[in-house]
């Protein structure tokens, strides 16, 4: 039985996180289709020890869920050493139906412990910059050139993670996310 927990926690891995989503091309506009909860794409080499992306979540980001499912989050990219539901960053994201945007999380598992925090509300076709440091064992994340978190990464092997739409639903419709170095 471990060994099936073992593949399928490898391949939720494989289609979540990369070696460098943040090396696309210069301007990508990411779907993630109705009925999927990710975008796989193929490793890609990083280059240096600084991501950055501009971000910019278009119309069809908005969704409503008639149930507690409207609160999970969603995840925008991040950081994963080792698995990802052991120890990994993201930022998470959902659309309020209430205040009509988008809101921003930390969403972090330290030693298979997740936890998560409010960062701020984005409105739907504003663009922030998301910037990700690594120093050595250290790593810094950014919104819009302000720190809004940092940790410690406690495994020598580390993936960049690509979007992921849900908790348990899956995407209702085709959702688009424009990403740009």
């Amino acid at each position: 039985m471990s060994t099936i927990r073992y593949l399928i926690g490898f391949v939720v891995l494989l289609s979540s996180c990369t070696n460098n989503p943040f090396n696309w091309h210069e301007d990508t506009l990411i779907t993630i289709h109705k009925g999927t909860h990710s975008v796989f794409h193929a490793p890609v080499e990083l280059s240096g020890n600084q991501l950055h992306k501009s971000v910019t979540f278009l119309d069809d980001c908005q969704y409503h869920f008639d149930d507690v499912d409207n609160l999970d989050l969603n995840k925008l990219t991040g950081i994963a050493w080792g698995d990802i539901h052991q120890n990994s960053y993201r930022i998470g994201w959902r659309y309020n139906t209430e205040k009509h945007l988008i809101e921003l999380f930390n969403y972090v598992y330290i030693k298979g412990k997740r936890t998560s925090s409010y960062i701020t509300d984005v409105q739907v076709n504003d663009t922030f910059d998301v910037d990700i440091n690594i120093d050595k064992d250290k790593f810094f994340a950014y919104l819009d050139g302000k720190q809004i978190y940092d940790g410690k990464i406690t495994h020598s092997m580390w993936f960049i993670c690509y979007p992921y739409f849900g908790g348990q639903h899956t995407a209702p419709h085709d959702i688009h996310i424009r990403m740009k170095d």
